[in-house]
């Protein structure tokens, strides 16, 4: 064809070409169905939830595959356009749901795909597709569900920089192709299910600075060779299986500010070469087995705020170069082998907010500089052997929201400046050898939940200071020599699952408010009567001489307190934990045995008994509880002319009249024969003519005299 206007010819070409390329704001097909390939596998729909982060995407006016006709990087959100081709997908956190489309990798522009955050993803694998992306610069899939192994075409991203894969469900080894990713500089994986030995591999990844592969299932040793890469910031292989121990190479990793290799199998001794780690805020060696001491070259970490060496076999003292570290925070060593006192030159960490020195085999005093320590916030030093008394200083920590010194053999005094603690939520002094009273400036405690004084030889009674910690959740006095009466003060404790121990002191009360708290509150349910130590040892005799209407008994009392027993006798009653408000006698005074005569008693009825004293100090006690069933009637058992052979008669107890208690013998008469009480089930031997047959409490009885006894 003649074309005979040039000028038409040159318009004609503009619009082919027009036609044949993409206009501002197109792009090339194949990318433009990848992101709706990714929109349609992800629901998009639902993206963003209600702020709307899919709109764009569908916005007018569409094109015929019924998404915008024009996709720039301001009108498809999360996706970055540059000269008409995709760079960027950002969609973290974006409530995206499916899996991830093979077909982003047809995205030859692509630097940045970050979909991590997206926690509704079904489980799916990493599409090796991706490996085709060899401009990007950043990967970030992580905590997006995907499992299976990590495809091997990802050593294929020679520009990549970044790639995180960490908190998935990955299995497998890392694949040896990782080592190709020359630029890279951060590698996160942790949080997955790989296996394998460390991929010597990735010691070619020289521009490496942060290396995380923790919390998988890592065997092997860790590579000597780490220490070549010396651009390294952070280096996470906690939480892994692997074994052997620390090389003492670390120590050339000066750049490094993380170092954490707790939760191995890891033996061996700290290298002190560590402590040429002068830059590092972070060193986590714990829930190992290392054995040795604490280096003491580790006091030159003068940039540490964080150091924990707990769960291992160390030995030794601590190393008073500690005291060096002023930047530190954290302090955690317990459950060690760790001798010696507490270096005074802890009390120059002025930043500390958390020291835990439990279960260890510490000695000595506790150094009076850790009042210094104003910041802290959790101090726990339970399960060692610290002696003397509790320096008055530590009332000075008055951030602390912790105190646990229990398991120790302090002596001396509750120090009253504890009360001045106003943050406590925890005070443990448990299982100590401490004297005096409860201070009551303890009462000043406003915040407190946890209060356990128990196990000491504590004396006094209890401040009624008490009743104002109403945030109080548990109150645990018990073990200790306490006395006088419990202040009705505690009856303001009353939050939800609130839980009293006051057992085994020489406490006493007369209101039967407090006592119903006491019944009620009790951690042990054992009831108010049973809280408290005996003053002395009062046994019930068994009963003897039972009519329709009367019975003996009596009690011995062996007295173990300071006190003098000042009235004792038997009460009784048709209810069980019968005490003196009900019937009683009173027999006197003073210790050992003495007897009783019970009368008006209703015929045919049920009764409860117990020998009771009171002492000077105004406190009751009980001896053990007995049982008895009145007859209906004062009358031998009747000669049926029995079967029974020997010349013996048949005998007839229609109803139970006699028990025994746990840890209780004795015998007696009654009007049918001899009574015998014992043990736990309360089983009478009765004897009634010849040879005895046994009854259960609550069953009836025949007895064949000449019948052998089973």
């Amino acid at each position: 064809m003649k074309i005979r206007n040039p000028l038409i010819g040159l318009i004609g070409l503009a619009l082919l070409f027009s036609i044949a390329t993409p206009s501002s704001g197109a792009i090339p097909s194949i990318e433009r169905a990848a992101l709706i390939a990714l929109y349609n596998s992800t629901g998009g729909d639902e993206w963003g939830s209600t702020r709307g982060n899919n709109r764009r995407w569908k916005g007018e006016p569409l094109a015929e595959d019924g998404f915008s006709q024009n996709i720039t990087g301001e009108s498809w959100f999360g996706i970055t356009m540059v000269a008409d081709h995709v760079t960027e997908i950002k969609l973290p956190q974006n409530f995206l749901e499916g899996t991830i489309p093979p077909e982003l990798g047809n995205l030859a522009h692509l630097k940045v795909l970050d979909l991590s955050g997206n926690n509704r993803l079904n489980p799916g694998i990493i599409p090796p597709e991706l490996g085709k992306l060899e401009n990007l610069t950043l990967l970030d899939l992580t905590a997006t569900q995907c499992i299976g192994s990590i495809p091997a075409e990802l050593g294929n991203l020679v520009n990549l920089e970044t790639l995180s894969l960490g908190y998935n469900e990955l299995t497998g080894s890392i694949p040896p192709e990782l080592g190709n990713l020359e630029k890279l500089t951060r590698l996160s994986l942790g949080g997955n299910q790989l296996t394998g030995n460390f991929p010597l591999e990735l010691l070619n990844l020289r521009e490496l600075t942060h290396l995380s592969l923790a919390s998988n299932h890592l065997t092997g040793k860790i590579p000597p060779e780490l220490e070549n890469l010396e651009r390294l910031t952070v280096l996470d292989l906690s939480s892994n299986r692997l074994a052997g121990e620390i090389p003492p190479g670390l120590g050339n990793l000066t750049a490094l500010t993380v170092l954490r290799l707790g939760s191995n199998p890891l033996t061996g001794t700290i290298p002190p070469e560590l402590g040429n780690l002068t830059t590092l805020t972070h060193l986590s060696l714990a829930s190992n087995r290392l054995t040795g001491n604490i280096p003491p070259e580790l006091g030159n970490l003068e940039t540490l705020t964080h150091l924990y060496l707990y769960l291992n076999q160390l030995s030794g003292n601590l190393p008073p170069e500690l005291g060096n570290l002023g930047e530190l925070t954290c302090i955690w060593f317990f459950h060690n082998q760790l001798t010696g006192s507490i270096p005074r030159e802890l009390g120059k960490l002025e930043k500390l907010t958390d020291l835990r020195l439990q279960t260890n085999a510490l000695t000595g005093s506790l150094p009076p500089e850790l009042g210094n320590l104003v910041k802290l916030k959790t101090l726990h030093l339970s399960k060692n052997q610290f002696t003397g008394s509790l320096p008055p200083e530590l009332g000075n920590i008055i951030n602390v929201y912790e105190l646990d010194l229990s398991e120790n053999q302090f002596t001396g005094s509750i120090p009253p400046e504890l009360g001045n603690l106003v943050k406590l939520s925890q005070l443990n002094l448990n299982e100590n050898q401490l004297t005096g009273s409860i201070p009551p400036e303890l009462g000043n405690l406003e915040n407190l939940r946890y209060l356990q004084l128990n196990s000491n030889t504590l004396t006094g009674s209890i401040p009624p200071e008490l009743g104002n910690l109403i945030k109080l959740y548990d109150l645990d006095l018990s073990t200790n020599q306490l006395s006088g009466s419990i202040p009705k003060t505690l009856l303001n404790l009353v939050n939800s699952g609130f839980g009293i121990d006051v057992r085994y002191n020489h406490l006493y009360t007369d209101d039967p408010e407090v006592k119903a708290f006491i019944d009620r509150e009790n951690r042990n349910r054992t009831g108010w009567e049973l809280t408290q130590t005996l003053f002395a040892n009062i046994t019930t005799t068994p009963i003897t001489s039972l009519t329709s209407t009367s019975v003996d008994s009596g009690g011995e009392i062996e007295l173990f307190s300071d006190t003098q027993v000042i009235a004792r006798g038997i009460c009784w009653s048709d209810h069980p934990k019968t005490s003196i408000s009900d019937n009683s006698t009173m027999e006197g005074s003073g210790t050992g045995s003495f007897s009783s005569h019970l009368t008006d008693l209703s015929k045919g009825k049920s009764h409860y008994l117990r020998a009771w004293a009171t002492n000077t100090e105004g406190k009751t006690d009980y001896g053990n509880e007995v049982y008895f069933r009145t007859p209906s009637k004062d009358e031998p058992i009747p000669d049926t002319g029995g079967d029974g052979g020997g010349g013996g008669s048949d005998c007839f107890i229609t109803s139970v009249f006699a028990t025994g208690v746990q840890g209780n013998t004795g015998s007696g008469v009654s009007p049918w024969g001899k009574i015998v009480l014992t043990g736990l089930f309360a089983i009478a031997s009765i004897s009634c003519g010849a040879l005895p047959r046994r009854l259960i409490t609550g069953l009836s009885l025949k007895i064949r005299p000449s019948s052998v006894e089973k």
